[in-house]
């Protein structure tokens, strides 16, 4: 299942890169891609691989081309006119980020490595209620923001509680029990 969901959403945002008008669209699409991408092969290779390790960091990585390409978007273009604010909350996330990246990469498990995720979102969380409190950016610029981050909320808990893995168990143990 993993590999399809991930595979055509990849295939269809590479398509759509392509046609990009914008560098920040381009960077936006190709960044999703990538990251697609790096979790369809995971998902392809990692059944008994003998470098499931490898396919698991190319499928983490990934995930961080999201967060540190598309982020500084949201908080450049998320206040423009206050660069006091956007310039050092962007800095200590990209410091934040690459602590982040190294702290994934040293993790065991689903939770190890979401934890430093989990920060990157809560720091992406304050900036917009930040922005929100002070009044700044568009109305739909804001939504944008908040859409997007309940995307990835819903990710990070679905890949950190393996919940269709453990659904296909049941569904194939029921479809597949020969008698």
């Amino acid at each position: 299942v993993n590999i399809w969901t991930h595979f055509i959403p990849c295939i269809i945002l590479a398509a759509l890169a392509m046609r990009a008008t914008t560098t920040a669209l381009l960077l936006n699409l190709t960044s999703l891609s990538l990251c697609l991408a790096g979790s369809a092969a995971y998902h392809t290779c990692m059944a008994r691989h003998q470098h499931y390790r490898a396919w698991l960091m190319v499928d983490v990585c990934g995930i961080f081309v999201i967060f540190l390409v598309n982020a500084p978007f949201q908080i450049v273009w998320g206040m423009p006119c206050r660069p006091d604010i956007t310039v050092p909350f962007t800095a200590a996330y990209y410091v934040v980020g690459a602590l982040a990246i190294v702290g994934s990469l040293r993790g065991r498990t689903p939770i190890t490595r979401g934890l430093p995720m989990l920060v990157l979102f809560l720091m992406r969380v304050g900036f917009l209620v930040a922005r929100l409190l002070l009044g700044r950016g568009s109305t739909a610029g804001a939504v944008h923001c908040v859409v997007s981050e309940g995307w990835m909320a819903l990710g990070g808990v679905i890949n950190a509680t393996r919940v269709p893995e453990r659904w296909l168990v049941v569904v194939r143990a029921r479809v597949c029990v020969c008698y």
